[in-house]
């Protein structure tokens, strides 16, 4: 599905059809939670779960534990 996005103040804005607005569960004035993902942006009406926090926690340690080794290698 297509949607624009238009000029709302001096905001961005995107609608949301009725059918998704129905598909999601929400009504005017509800909250949805926005995050990127993959270069593409993802809404839902939870805070990402715990689950792919911790999954994004240990992606980061990974890197963490590989840069802090090609630190060590460096040093003489």
């Amino acid at each position: 599905m297509e949607i624009k996005i238009a000029k709302w103040g001096n905001s961005a804005s995107i609608r949301l059809p009725s059918a998704i607005m129905a598909e999601l569960g929400v009504e005017i004035d509800d909250t949805l939670y926005a995050r990127m993902e993959g270069g593409e942006l993802i809404l839902s009406t939870k805070v990402a779960g715990l689950e792919l926090l911790t999954e994004k926690v240990n992606e980061l340690s990974q890197k963490v534990d590989s840069l802090t080794q090609q630190i060590r290698d460096i040093k003489p």
